[in-house]
This record gives structure tokens, C-alpha cells and sequence, in this order.
């Protein structure tokens, strides 16, 4: 669909588009159909290229760390895909601090320095906060971070106030989030978040993203919608003015502990 999309209405804007795919998770039921392989990445990102109709992506992600395979052969399979001119830049995602740190070395040796890496990150996982996680490694081997989830699924909207669960809500049908969060804990942490947002005359979702923008090591978010106008409204929140240090308190007051594991 995104090959027709592309050869369709935006060849004549091609350099003006970003493209990113990747490879890593399970694509088939074969050995060779998931994982960091040398044959699973070039097999992968030339069938990439064949339903996309392009010559080269822009960024190829390693999907996740794969430990059946040395990490060194990961690093080299990427290297050559970028020296082959199948991708510009390389990105990671879903690499522990450790394997993110020692494969990051490696590709910096091969000349194909990390560019990105995508990790999951909101007020509701701050995991990438901790000494020794992505944003230290970020200033060390200065790649930019691409967040994923950067409104938990829903869960940092208003969505859920109300203790019910809306017909086209993902709550209860995705495999990743069930309906066990919602707790009379949850809901007044999202009313405590609603009304810091208010407070500033923003959703609550504008104001959780331009949080997460508040760090000079995110390039980007990726955003989720279903609707036009929800595009709209997430894009605003880049227009926000900087979060004052009494505002940031607070939300650390309301999501300190979402740093742990």
C-alpha cells in the first residue's frame, strides 16, 4: 500500500520524504524468518525495497536484539547494507543498554555509526531515564531517539476518565494492553494530568508529548492516529511553549516511579 502511495502521488517529493523500515521480528516460520542474521536483514530489506518500489530507505532499523546471532555479524550485515546504498543511516530498537552500547561501538568502527534508536518512552515509562539507559548512551555514541507508545496507547488521553471503555478504544482488543489498568489510581492520575494540561490550555495528550519533546535527544514521535483531525491536535503540542520547572515537578510528582523496571 505504501509503495502505491509512494509511486502514486509522492515520487515527485521523494526527497522530501523520510523512509524507514525494519527487520528483526517473526515474518515467517522458517530459521531464517526472524532475528538479526546477516540473511534475515539483506533478505528482508530487499523485499522492503521490492514493495516499496524504491531503490534505498532512508533509515533500516534493526528491529530487536537477537541473541542467537552474534552481535558483531548484526553490525556488519548493517554496514554492508548501508555501504550497498540499500539504506542511508542505520537505527536500533528494543536493544538493551548493554547490547545498544556494545553494537553502537562496533558500528562506529565499521564507519556506520548509529543514527537512531527507537525506544518506548511517556510519562508512563521512563525507563530510558535511568543512569546507564538510552538517554546516557544518546550523549555518548550520539544517535537521536525516535520515541514509540509516547501516549501509552491511549492511556495519556482522556479517553479513560470516564471508567468506561469507548467502542473504538484499543483497550481490550490489543494484545499489548488489556483492561486490568484501570484502577481508581489510574484514573486520578489521568484527572491530575487533565488538569495540569488545562491549566496551560492544552489536552492531555499535547501536553504529554510536548514532555517527551522536552528532551534534546528526541528527533521524533511517532504518533498513532485514527482520524485526520487527532493528527492535528498531536501536531500542535510541537507549539507549546517550554514547560516550566513547576510544571515538570508536578508531573514528576504524579509518574516518579514509572522510571523502574
Amino acid at each position: 500500500m505504501l509503495g502505491d502511495v509512494l509511486a502514486r502521488e509522492l515520487r515527485a517529493y521523494r526527497d522530501e520524504v523520510t523512509v524507514s523500515t525494519k527487520a528483526g521480528n517473526q515474518v515467517a516460520p522458517h530459521p531464517y524468518g526472524s532475528g538479526s542474521s546477516r540473511r534475515h536483514l539483506f533478505a528482508e530489506i530487499d523485499r522492503s525495497l521490492t514493495r516499496l518500489g524504491l531503490d534505498h530507505v532512508d533509515v533500516f532499523y534493526s528491529h530487536r536484539h537477537d541473541p542467537a546471532t552474534p552481535l558483531d555479524e548484526t553490525a556488519e550485515a548493517l554496514a554492508d547494507i548501508v555501504r550497498q546504498g540499500k539504506a542511508r543511516y542505520i537505527g536500533l530498537s528494543n536493544y538493551a543498554p548493554n547490547a545498544l552500547h556494545t553494537i553502537a561501538e562496533m558500528l562506529a568502527e565499521l564507519g556506520t555509526p548509529v543514527a537512531l534508536v527507537q525506544p518506548r518512552y511517556s510519562l508512563l515509562d521512563r525507563a530510558i531515564e535511568r543512569p546507564g539507559d538510552l538517554l546516557d548512551l544518546s550523549d555518548r555514541h550520539r544517535f537521536g531517539i525516535v520515541v514509540y507508545s509516547p501516549l501509552a496507547q491511549g492511556l495519556l488521553t482522556d479517553k479513560y476518565l470516564a471508567g468506561e471503555i469507548p467502542e473504538d478504544a484499543r483497550a481490550g482488543r490489543s494484545e499489548f494492553l488489556g483492561t486490568d489498568f484501570l484502577t481508581e489510581e489510574y484514573r486520578e492520575s489521568a484527572r491530575a494530568l487533565a488538569s495540569v494540561a488545562a491549566s496551560i490550555g492544552s489536552t492531555t495528550p499535547q501536553l504529554a508529548l510536548r514532555w517527551i519533546l522536552r528532551k534534546h535527544a528526541v528527533t521524533s514521535v511517532l504518533l498513532g492516529v485514527s482520524k485526520p483531525e487527532q493528527l492535528d491536535v498531536n501536531l500542535a503540542s510541537a507549539q507549546l511553549p517550554e514547560l516550566s520547572a513547576e510544571l515538570l515537578a508536578r508531573l514528576d510528582e504524579l509518574y516518579s516511579d514509572t522510571r523502574k523496571d
